[in-house]
């Protein structure tokens, strides 16, 4: 199902960028491209986003789990009704983003970011991604539009 590609996709190609990017990287290392605009930077993020309870690894790895299992179950619960694609699409982006991090969290205790961006606004210019963290906030973004769609 194309659902399942998603949550696949995002997982697997999130995974191998991780792998790459750890082996290549030095923590801290910066490469910037395009003028300046991406820059490439190893971080090991030990809290939710933004580094938020990093003191406390135990509950973001659960918390992220919790949540994560709660989309889940919405998202099984809509996989065999007809329509719903939009909300079906959102939610499994969100899933295949969270289920990397969340796989990082309990393997390695961290999640691998790597991407920055060279912008004006200084503390959007200090955050570090990743391919999952895009996912997981575009799904988010578009959640409420297509559970508000879909429920006309």
């Amino acid at each position: 199902m194309l659902y399942f590609a998603i949550i696949g996709g995002i997982f697997i190609v999130d995974f191998f960028i991780k792998r790459i990017v750890d082996k290549k990287l030095t923590l801290g290392e910066k490469r910037t491209y395009l003028n300046g605009k991406i820059i490439l930077q190893k971080y090991y993020n030990r809290g939710f986003a933004l580094d938020k309870f990093k003191k406390y690894p135990k509950l973001v790895a659960y918390g992220s789990s919790f949540v994560c299992s709660l989309l889940l179950v919405k998202f099984c619960l809509l996989l065999f009704r007809k329509g719903n694609k939009g909300l079906k699409a959102a939610l499994a982006m969100i899933i295949g983003g969270a289920g990397s991090n969340i796989y990082d969290r309990f393997r390695k205790h961290y999640v691998i970011d790597y991407v920055r961006f060279g912008v004006k606004w200084k503390s959007l210019g200090k955050v570090v991604f990743n391919i999952s963290d895009f996912f997981i906030i575009i799904g988010t973004l578009l959640l409420p539009i297509f559970q508000k769609k879909d429920s006309k």
